[in-house]
């Protein structure tokens, strides 16, 4: 197994295991606040599973298209006038710092380097939410 098909399997692990964790977290905090000061898990036990797989599914899928935007450069401008007006603030010279002179420059930067694949955001969280979705079926039908 290669370098990089190793760290795609490690990052899809790790991320299908916190999108498992935060699925836990919000089924326990949804188990908490419909029952008040006591915890009862069986009082909407199912629903707080399709909650919390759904939520975290969710979570997963919208940070996997957060990260894939920023990629492509729908961030940069913003990015790189934040650190124009800082280095305009606080510094005396900002060409004498590391900052591109122009936004032309900057994105040539930004983008010269071999981006990494975060495809396994999205195939560690989209089970969560597949599961999610599944099991919300049958309950509405019930």
């Amino acid at each position: 197994m290669t370098h990089e098909k190793k760290r795609f399997l490690i990052g899809t692990i790790i991320t299908f295991a916190v999108s498992i964790l935060v699925a836990f977290l919000i089924y326990l905090l949804k188990s908490f606040y419909d029952v008040g000061d006591k915890l009862d898990f069986n009082a909407h036990a199912l629903r707080n599973v399709i909650d919390g797989l759904s939520i975290s599914g969710l979570f997963g899928v919208l940070i996997y298209a957060i990260v894939r935007l920023s990629q492509a450069g729908a961030f940069d401008i913003l990015a790189y006038s934040f650190k124009l007006v800082w280095y305009n603030t606080f510094r005396r010279n900002v060409r004498q710092t590391a900052l591109p002179s122009s936004y032309a420059e900057y994105k040539e930067l930004k983008h010269g380097d071999k981006e990494e694949s975060v495809l396994f955001i999205l195939i560690g969280s989209l089970p969560c939410l597949i599961v999610g979705i599944g099991l919300l079926i049958p309950y509405h039908l019930n």
